[in-house]
C-alpha cells in the first residue's frame, strides 16, 4: 500500500466485514513517531487466525487465500523501526497499534486520511467512527452522535460528506503540519 490512509481504510473494511458497528480511531505523534491505534467491537480475531493475525496465508477472507492487510501494515512500521502490536480484547473485538518513525527513510506518507474516513463512512453508513487525534486524545468525529443530530437525513448526504470532509481536513491538519516538518513525502493535501 502507498500510504497509510490505504492502510486505515483496508482495517475499517475488516472491521465492518467481521460485523463490527463501532470503531475507535486514534492518531497521535510526538518528536519522530506516529501512533495509529484502532479498535473495534466485533468478534475478535477467528481461532483460525488467532496465533498469528499478520501471517498472510491465515485469512478469513472466502474471495481468495492470502490476507495482505495486516502483514504490510507490519511490514510498514517495522521497515522505519516502529512495531504492530494486536490482539482481541477480553469484551471482544480487535485492537491495533502501529507505531512508525517518522523521520525514516522508508516511511510512507500520511496521504489523504479524509478521504479514507469518509470513504468509509460511505461504504458502511452502519459503522459508527469515533477519531481522536494528538496527544490529548481530542475526539474530532463522532458518526454516532452526527446521526442522532441528522435524524432522517443519511450521513452519506452530499451536503453532509462535503461538512465531514472540510471538518476532517480541518482538524487533520496540525497533523499533516508536523508530517511535513518531518519529512517532504507526507501526502498532504493540496
Amino acid at each position: 500500500m502507498k500510504d497509510l490512509s490505504l492502510h486505515l481504510l483496508d482495517i475499517l473494511e475488516n472491521s465492518a466485514k467481521a460485523g463490527a458497528t463501532e470503531v475507535a480511531i486514534r492518531l497521535a505523534w510526538g518528536k519522530e513517531w506516529l501512533d495509529l491505534e484502532i479498535a473495534d467491537n466485533g468478534p475478535g480475531f477467528p481461532d483460525s487466525v488467532k496465533a498469528d493475525p499478520t501471517d498472510p496465508f491465515r485469512t478469513t477472507r472466502t474471495e481468495r487465500k492470502v490476507g495482505l492487510g495486516l502483514a504490510l501494515l507490519r511490514a510498514a512500521a517495522e521497515q522505519t523501526g516502529g512495531s504492530l502490536e494486536l490482539g482481541t480484547a477480553k469484551e471482544g473485538g480487535v485492537w491495533l497499534r502501529a507505531r512508525f518513525q517518522f523521520n525514516h527513510l522508508d516511511a510512507k506518507p500520511l496521504g489523504r486520511l479524509e478521504d479514507a474516513l469518509n470513504a468509509a463512512m460511505l461504504a458502511w453508513p452502519k459503522l459508527n467512527l469515533s477519531v481522536r487525534i494528538g496527544p490529548d486524545r481530542e475526539e474530532v468525529l463522532n458518526t454516532k452522535e452526527i446521526k442522532a443530530q441528522l435524524g432522517d437525513v443519511e450521513i452519506g448526504n452530499s451536503q453532509v460528506q462535503v461538512f465531514l470532509y472540510q471538518l476532517l481536513r480541518q482538524e487533520l491538519a496540525p497533523l499533516y503540519e508536523w508530517a511535513a516538518a518531518l519529512s517532504l513525502n507526507t501526502g498532504k493535501p493540496e
